[in-house]
């Protein structure tokens, strides 16, 4: 979260002080049940006995899924981690029969969206998710994948 602040605020003039982190991890406390349900994922990584990384996936609708929280530890990232996690989300959301994956992310997470892409990932139209109920639709890029179109 340190991370994503400084950019928030070197980037875009935006300050989240504690209240604002508060309200952030609160609003993904919130969605838990969802991500713990049935039709919702969540998967901690872990490299040489630590954890590395985190991902999840969270129902919207009987159609579509949001891919929640993807984050790979400094330590961890290049040894393909974020790949594994999106893999395993992706063909979950297959398996749960979701038509759709939808997610949000800023435009300086450039090595996250090289993976969405590389994934098959394309741009889409804002949508109503955490990002836009935080402040951040604006600055945020939305991505999509069709997963009736996957190969």
């Amino acid at each position: 979260m340190e991370w994503a602040r400084e950019r928030l605020a070197t980037d875009y003039g935006i300050v989240w002080g504690d209240a604002e982190v508060e309200r952030a991890h609160e609003g993904f406390r919130i969605g838990w049940p969802k991500l713990l349900g049935e039709r919702g994922r969540i998967y901690l990584a872990l490299h040489n006995g630590q954890a590395a990384g985190v991902g999840a996936l969270k129902p919207i609708s009987d159609e579509v899924a949001e891919v929640k929280r993807v984050f790979v530890r400094p330590e961890g990232r290049g040894l393909g981690i974020a790949r594994t996690i999106m893999t395993r989300l992706i063909d979950d959301a297959t398996a749960l029969s979701f038509r759709m994956v939808r997610l949000d992310t800023m435009p300086f997470m450039t090595d996250a969206h090289r993976l969405y892409r590389s994934l098959g990932f394309v741009d889409a139209a804002p949508y109503a998710g955490e990002g836009a109920e935080m402040g951040l639709g604006i600055h945020s890029i939305y991505m999509e994948l069709n997963l009736e179109q996957r190969g």
